[in-house]
């Protein structure tokens, strides 16, 4: 996969959990590295921080998150093992990575 469809999967797997039309973003924070990933997150609807059921999401999420961690640490350079990926309701999105 490459990044720009990774992102895309993600996104669509987000977009897909959430459970009503008046949100105002969603948040997924990811942690892990090229061997294991997990997940959680929330999304925005009037002020209140509804959980993503992350179980529903495609199992292809959990290997792609794998593989931008490999394809965006290679060479050792921008090692991170957390990041945050916004989206919001118009299909933009960010995504911040970190090293804890």
């Amino acid at each position: 996969m490459t990044v720009d469809e990774i992102y895309e999967l993600v996104a669509m797997n987000i977009y897909n959990n959430i459970e009503t039309n008046s949100w105002e973003k969603a948040i997924l924070n990811i942690h892990g590295s090229n061997t294991s990933m997990g997940f959680d997150g929330y999304y925005c609807d009037n002020g209140k921080k509804i959980a993503l059921n992350v179980h529903n999401f495609d199992l292809d999420v959990e290997f792609a998150l794998m593989e931008l961690h490999e394809i965006t640490t290679e060479g050792n350079s921008d090692q991170w093992n957390v990041a945050v990926f916004t989206l919001l309701p118009d299909g933009s999105f960010n995504i911040d990575f970190n090293y804890e």
